[in-house]
């Protein structure tokens, strides 16, 4: 009976140091899991700064690029500064020359509008139409003015505008 008990107290201890054993092989499977899942969560966090990390590298490598284009860029316009100065004076000789020829021009023009309408003072002519269609029969010039033709006819003294007289008449006198 000794023996039999020794025996039932040396299973019961075998049995819970089989129990305990056990438990213990459950909870460390459960602590392997749970560090699994934060070294997960760690390496995602770290591959998710390392992405960042690619990308701000990229940005940089292209402000790198852009600041070497503008570095380019101000180097020819310093280059070009001292060609655009003197091409500057060039423009200014040249706006100096053409506003000169055009007041010679302009004077040339008046002249001689004062030319060809004095000239046509005393002129006759058979008949004259208007762009409105009435017609005027001997017809002598009185004068020709900035502001139109003053003419005598066989019923009087009339004058036209110049936007009433037909484009030849307007070309001639540079209306």
């Amino acid at each position: 009976m000794a023996i039999g008990m020794l025996a039932l107290i040396l299973v019961g201890i075998g049995g819970g140091a089989l129990v305990q054993g056990r438990f213990k092989a459950t909870s460390d499977r459960a602590d392997v899991r749970e560090a699994s899942e934060v070294d997960g969560r760690v390496l995602e966090n770290i591959r998710q700064k390392v992405e960042k990390a690619q990308s701000q590298w990229d940005k940089a490598q292209d402000l790198i690029a852009t600041h070497k284009e503008w570095q380019s860029l101000d180097e020819r316009l310093k280059k070009s500064r001292p060609v655009a100065g003197g091409l500057s004076g060039k423009k200014d000789a040249l706006v100096k020359e053409i506003a000169g020829l055009q007041k010679e021009f302009d004077d040339y023009r008046a002249k001689y509008c004062r030319q060809v309408r004095n000239a046509a003072a005393g002129e006759k002519l058979a008949e004259l139409s208007s762009r409105q269609g009435k017609v005027y029969r001997n017809v002598t010039i009185r004068r020709a003015t900035e502001t139109g033709l003053e003419f005598t006819h066989s019923e009087g003294l009339a004058s036209l505008k110049p936007d009433e007289l037909a484009d030849s008449w307007r070309e001639r006198f540079q209306w």
